[in-house]
């Protein structure tokens, strides 16, 4: 290697050019580590910081033990360098140290391991240096073998019946799947999520496990509620915590975040018109996203969801993929990154999202058919932020943006009576005897199927009060 040294001098230090006016082991070793962490760069010994030579006399023969010892007991393994000499004066050198980038990262010297930031050698914490690990060997974490610090997963801390659950759902849902259940070894199988010593997966442990938080006690979603629009502690109205399964916090966060967003249901007919503050497929959206790519190796961190009076503010840990930035996501000018594949998989499976890196654009395009301020992204290499702003349905004069739905296809005649006997005859709280009478039906299994499809359309809903169910109109007009 034969290097014109000028063209690295009189610049300023960066992410590949580190200049050093002496030696030292440990501050060379370190830089080292950084840059074969990182994409390589050069070590200049003998030039100031601000790129002017000053030279540093030393023999090369020593030089060159110096700079290889250090290279052969890097935490990682052996980093690749280049050596080369310019003559500065009679007796001084300077001393160009070419670091390659490394292919079994991150490394590091002295029990820390380094990447190189800007013009710095920085400390990698323990969630780096893991992800770092995973994206060298190819690896994904949600396809690691699950650990406790004392044993490791096994099938036994997985909940058969969540699996033959999600296969029912699966079955239900617009993909449509007819995945038959035989046994929950053979299932686990078909998904590589088991070994032959039964030894489970990061993801069954996270989609299947009877105590997913045992393993993973940041896998939660932590649920602020405040007054106003600013995060004030006085001002917190509600706190709850969501763990469990990930399929089970994203159906309960959703119908906690349907429950506490204004939204108003009107029936004109058998047309049933909603009225809400976000359009609610695209908070689904978001909500699905931050739970299958979230970051699960970062520790002590769980995915925050922040309500406030009039918007809506998703985080979870976890930045941008490497490639990938905050325009090309929104335009969905980027290839389908998945930090968790077989976890995407599984909520594909449902329908629950597409794999083809359109989601966030897909957020974009509801929220401006909503009529709606586009929501604020943004990103950094530790987290990854949404925030939505809702129309208030409050405001006198203020345009509403309505969904409807006609019901009149998918009612038999009489379930339209039903609904009109609802409608007319009927107070707002009511029982199966109630409709049964008001309705002339005398099967009460075939009122009690009406009464189960109208819940499902959102019209009515029941609660059950000792021995009865009681039925309550959920539409304000109806």
């Amino acid at each position: 290697m034969k290097l014109d040294v000028g063209t690295l001098l009189n610049r300023k230090e960066d992410e590949s050019l580190e200049y050093k006016e002496g030696f030292d082991t440990d501050d060379i070793a370190s830089t080292v580590a950084s840059f074969s962490t990182n994409k390589g760069g050069y070590i200049l010994i003998g030039v100031k910081d601000d790129g002017s030579p000053k030279g540093y006399k030393c023999s090369k023969q020593e030089m060159d033990a110096k700079i290889y010892d250090i290279s052969k007991n890097m935490l990682g393994g052996r980093v690749m360098i280049e050596m080369d000499y310019e003559s500065h004066s009679q007796d001084s050198f300077i001393v160009i140290i070419k670091v390659l980038e490394g292919d079994k990262k991150p490394y590091g010297w002295k029990g820390i391991f380094y990447k190189r930031i800007g013009s710095s050698d920085e400390k990698l914490s323990s969630d780096q240096i893991t992800e770092i690990s995973l994206k060298t060997k190819n690896l994904h974490f949600d396809n690691l073998n699950a650990e406790l610090f004392h044993r490791k997963g096994n099938i036994n801390d997985l909940d058969e019946n969540k699996i033959k659950s999600y296969l029912d759902d699966v079955k239900k849902s617009k993909r449509n799947k007819n995945l038959e259940f035989k046994n929950i070894k053979s299932f686990l199988q078909n998904y590589n999520f088991i070994q032959d010593d039964n030894i489970v997966k990061n993801a069954a442990v996270l989609l299947f496990g009877k105590n997913p938080q045992e393993f993973f006690p940041s896998s939660k979603i932590n649920f602020l509620i405040y007054s106003g629009d600013e995060i004030e502690e006085t001002k917190l109205k509600k706190r709850i915590i969501f763990s469990g399964d990930l399929i089970k916090q994203v159906n309960e966060v959703f119908q906690l975040i349907r429950l506490n967003t204004e939204s108003k249901i009107v029936m004109e007919g058998l047309r049933r018109m909603e009225m809400n503050q976000y359009p609610l497929d695209a908070i689904r959206e978001a909500l699905i996203n931050a739970i299958v790519h979230r970051d699960y190796s970062i520790h002590n961190s769980d995915i925050i969801i922040r309500l406030f009076d009039s918007k809506l503010e998703l985080t979870n840990p976890g930045g941008l993929l490497e490639g990938v930035n905050i325009e090309q996501l929104k335009k969905g000018e980027h290839h389908s990154v998945r930090r968790n594949p077989s976890i995407c998989l599984m909520f594909d499976n449902l329908g629950f999202m597409e794999q083809s890196g359109n989601g966030i654009k897909t957020i974009i395009n509801a929220t401006r058919k909503f009529g709606l301020k586009e929501p604020e992204i943004s990103a950094d290499k530790n987290y990854f932020t949404i925030c939505f702003y809702g129309q208030k349905l409050d405001v006198p004069g203020e345009k509403i943006l309505i969904s409807s739905t006609d019901f009149t296809p998918l009612l038999t005649d009489l379930e339209k009576l039903g609904i009109s006997i609802i409608k007319g005859k009927l107070s707002k709280e009511f029982m199966i005897k109630d409709y049964l009478k008001e309705s002339g039906i005398k099967s009460r299994i075939t009122a009690k199927n009406h009464l189960t499809k109208f819940e499902g359309m959102q019209i009515i809903k029941s609660e059950k009060k000792g021995k009865v169910i009681l039925y309550t109109k959920i539409a304000s007009i109806i």
